[in-house]
């Protein structure tokens, strides 16, 4: 009977440290929460979309849009922000800004392309509030548009580039495809071409479309030459009267990738290990698979990485707070690229989430 009497205060104890215990986890979660909760509403985010009244566009035209300021979290329009800023970048990354007024989360206007002020070719639109430079860049608005020029002709022209280091040089090959603004090949058209280093002019050239509107440029840069400095102006022949100028950067396209790290929770916590996701994006909006390690500041691998789909993978490390760490990636053309990865904070949250089976889900915080 005194055993039994004994089972049953011991049990009793046991639930009353149990229910203690879920109490107090259930209190820091709920803290942890509401803290979230704060911060969010302390730091709301924004989004912008800009929609236009044209697919393209001819020299002295005028560019129409309106825009959207929503708020991310619930996509609703933003009252936070007054003023949008558009800026306007061109094949040489010269950029002109518009500043528009915004009413409850909406604006409207329009950039007149003066032929004194912009040249036909490709150029790309970025839309952000003054708020949203506070944060990360990814939620800029970016698109690209065509400028042709309707008396000299339109023409929409693509260019890749690969680059093969050796010993002597780094051999440049330019792969530039010619069509219409209506998709249809420019075949058979005499293409001059000069290549510019920093505004000092290396070679000059000719060369013809094939029937796809191709054309290949091969050029042996010296070592010492960044080839991110290189442009490469065409000239297209259309016909005796019609002569189109494009002009190409190399750090204009896609072998020269974004790469954005996101650990899961939000930051890298010092002695804590955390799953870090990221995506490699190309000039062209697109993901970009891709290879390559993660290394600390003594140049020691701590994790491969390697995209699973669209430039998208995740790779886990477990940071200390009194190092760097750099993912090294080699590029299809042979370059290698370096990304420094954020730096870890010596306290805070770590937050992931496992799929146990198709039924249940693992929440686990540090």
């Amino acid at each position: 009977m005194k055993n039994s009497r004994r089972l049953l205060i011991f049990l009793c104890f046991l639930a009353v440290i149990s229910s203690v215990a879920f109490y107090s986890l259930d209190s820091r979660l709920t803290t942890l929460i509401d803290q979230l909760d704060r911060y969010t509403n302390k730091n709301p985010q924004e989004k912008i979309h800009l929609h236009f009244d044209k697919p393209y566009y001819s020299i002295g035209d005028d560019i129409w849009f309106k825009a959207y300021v929503v708020n991310a979290e619930e996509n609703k329009l933003s009252l936070l922000s007054k003023l949008l800023y558009v800026d306007l970048i061109d094949e040489r990354d010269s950029i002109r800004s518009f500043v528009l007024p915004i009413d409850n989360g909406l604006a409207s206007g329009n950039i007149s392309l003066i032929d004194s002020l912009f040249a036909p070719g490709t150029y790309e639109v970025k839309a952000y509030t003054r708020w949203m430079k506070n944060f990360d860049p990814d939620y800029f608005f970016t698109t690209t548009i065509i400028i042709g020029d309707a008396l000299n002709g339109t023409l929409d022209g693509n260019a890749s580039f690969r680059l093969q280091p050796n010993e002597k040089h780094t051999l440049l090959t330019a792969s530039i495809l010619y069509k219409t603004l209506e998709g249809k090949p420019e075949a058979s058209k005499e293409v001059t071409y000069n290549i510019d280093y920093q505004n000092k002019n290396l070679a000059d050239g000719k060369a013809k479309t094939d029937e796809d509107g191709k054309v290949e440029i091969v050029y042996a840069l010296k070592k010492e030459y960044d080839p991110q400095e290189v442009t490469i102006n065409t000239i297209l022949v259309r016909n005796e009267s019609m002569h189109i100028p494009r002009n190409f950067k190399i750090e204009s396209y896609k072998d020269n990738i974004d790469l954005k790290f996101f650990p899961e929770g939000g930051d890298l916590i010092a002695g804590l290990r955390s799953k870090v996701a990221f995506k490699a994006i190309g000039s062209d909006g697109l993901g970009v698979d891709l290879k390559g390690y993660i290394e600390d500041r003594h140049k020691k691998k701590v994790a491969e990485i390697t995209s699973e789909h669209n430039g998208m993978g995740l790779f886990a490390l477990i940071p200390s707070i009194d190092n760097t760490y750099t993912a090294v990636i080699n590029l299809k053309n042979g370059l290698e690229k370096r990304f420094p990865l954020p730096k870890a904070m010596d306290h805070g949250y770590v937050m992931s989430l496992n799929h146990l089976d198709e039924e249940n889900l693992l929440l686990k915080i540090e």
